[in-house]
């Protein structure tokens, strides 16, 4: 978890996560892909709070994926998601909506349900990043081996479909430690003690799904949000009652209803009961047993239809706009930080113990040790470091969209991995030595991104990669620290390995130090 640093909004916990140079957002928020209550009011209203807002597009056609994205466009400039659930999702249609995404450069996809190594590769070929829900640590290897970008771990106490049986405080930490990429938590979070809780046992940020349904902004029927409102975690329950439109036995967690208490199946024999419509959405008839939650403008037996809500339901007593449940969040994690600091320092404190982690210590780090590094100077490394590593990896992203074939597209694609990896081993560094991280990013980022000419540009992506290499050259024979000297001598040598390929593509005389 980030260590306390006082920051531009005056909080004191630092949420600023390797996550966030992948996403390219400002908070580690996600909203989760809703289908049908996540459109785009909804996720315009999380993006320009500073998270990532998703579109809801499960088995929407393309003509309809182009208009949400062209409106949500139209209200935000900053990176957003689209999701999509392939075995939900008829082939053909499928293979139409991935052109759709790929034609619209749209940032991100957020994928659900089976691994499609077929899907992640076509979205990757398009520099789209992805990234994929999973409920297991099992399906969590599947999806790194496809090559998602990040992934979000569903707890059992989600609402809606749920792809796992193992509660969120236990696939949490299961999905961190074996993970190479940042693990966002989902499940049961609404407020900030659930967050703060999240980012203790290894999340580098949140998914909020039904906290977000019950919010002015959602697509959600005013019933379905007044009943999220009314409900505790105990009216909740995980069914496989809806199941029309979705493969067999996938289960949802939804308010109780007739359904799911049985009276429907005690009013009908069950021979017609699966053509039988119970409402219309959209201009479309809704049908019993279906997994469609109603929205806005729905009728007809609403009490009949999937009311999708996880446990969190507990901690949500109003309808709120999105700004103001995400302020509430972040405001109870930062005063459930500060409370929880104020108790640790009761125990201990500086002028009688020495906070050491188990491989280092500030005190290896010190000027006692004539000719290494003392804490000031290697703090002031680090954070130029990571600074340098958060532009580097925004550089890439945005230079991604203008590249001008695949080899390049590739490489940088490579790059922008390698940068965000970095940006983790320099935090990791910081916590060693109980450092507290900034949120800050290098002014390299107006510089590249000034140039419009992607050759220039290049030039310059490299003259910044040879600078981090100077740089880390400059501190490495000086620090006592093993821990820290093999984290830092890893990010020296994938900048090495960056600038001999970038130069060879560039044509560069290559004369740069290769020690």
């Amino acid at each position: 978890m980030n260590r306390e640093s006082k920051s531009a909004s005056g909080f004191e916990l630092n949420l600023h996560t390797p996550l966030l140079d992948i996403i390219g957002c400002e908070l580690p928020i996600i909203g989760a892909g809703m289908g049908g209550v996540a459109r785009a009011d909804l996720a315009a209203a999380v993006t320009n709070k500073g998270g990532l807002g998703t579109l809801g597009m499960v088995r929407e056609s393309p003509d309809f994926i182009r208009s949400q994205v062209a409106e949500l466009r139209n209200k935000t400039d900053k990176p957003f998601s689209v999701n999509i659930i392939p075995a939900a999702t008829d082939r053909h249609l499928l293979q139409s909506q991935l052109e759709c995404l790929i034609d619209l450069r749209v940032p991100v996809v957020t994928l659900f349900w089976d691994v499609d190594h077929e899907v992640t590769d076509r979205l990757k070929q398009a520099s789209i990043t992805v990234i994929h829900q999973v409920g297991s640590t099992e399906e969590g290897l599947k999806a790194r081996v496809a090559g998602a970008d990040v992934l979000i771990a569903q707890g059992f106490e989600a609402g809606g479909h749920i792809h796992g049986t193992t509660v969120l405080q236990n696939l949490l930490p299961a999905l961190c430690a074996d993970s190479t990429i940042p693990v966002v938590a989902a499940g049961g979070i609404a407020n900030g003690q659930q967050m703060l809780a999240a980012l203790a046992l290894g999340a580098q940020g949140i998914c909020l799904g039904t906290a977000l349904l019950a919010t002015d902004e959602s697509n959600a029927h005013q019933i379905h949000k007044t009943g999220v409102v009314q409900a505790t975690g105990e009216d909740t329950i995980c069914t496989d009652e809806f199941f029309i439109n979705w493969p067999e036995r996938a289960k949802v967690r939804v308010l109780k209803n007739p359904i799911t208490e049985g009276v429907v199946l005690q009013q009908d024999s069950g021979k017609q009961i699966h053509s039988r419509a119970i409402g219309t959405q959209d201009g479309k008839p809704v049908y019993l047993y279906s997994t469609d939650s109603p929205l806005q403008g729905a009728s007809g037996s609403l009490e009949l239809m999937p009311l999708y809500s996880g446990q969190s339901c507990a901690q949500i007593d109003a309808i709120v706009s999105v700004a103001t449940r995400i302020d509430s969040i972040l405001a109870e994690a930062n005063r459930c930080y500060r409370d929880l600091s104020k108790i640790t320092q009761r125990f201990s404190s500086a002028e009688s113990v020495e906070q050491a982690s188990s491989p280092c210590s500030r005190g290896e780090i010190s000027s006692n040790y004539d000719g290494y590094a003392d804490i000031t100077e290697i703090r002031e490394v680090l954070e130029s470091l990571l600074a340098a590593e958060r532009a580097g990896a925004r550089v890439c992203a945005h230079s991604m969209k203008i590249a001008p074939d695949s080899v390049w597209l590739e490489f940088l694609r490579a790059v922008h991995r390698d940068e965000a990896n970095s940006c983790g081993l320099i935090l990791e560094c910081m916590a060693l030595l109980y450092l507290d991280p900034h949120d800050r990013v290098g002014d390299f980022v107006e510089k590249c991104l000034a140039i419009t000419d992607f050759t220039e540009r290049m030039h310059l992506l490299n003259k910044g990669q040879k600078w981090v290499v100077r740089m880390l050259e400059g501190l490495l024979p000086r620090l006592k620290s093993e821990p820290i000297r093999q984290r830092l001598l890893a990010m020296k040598k994938e900048h090495l390995e960056n600038i001999q390929s970038l130069s060879q593509r560039l044509g560069e005389a290559e004369t740069f130090r290769q020690s």
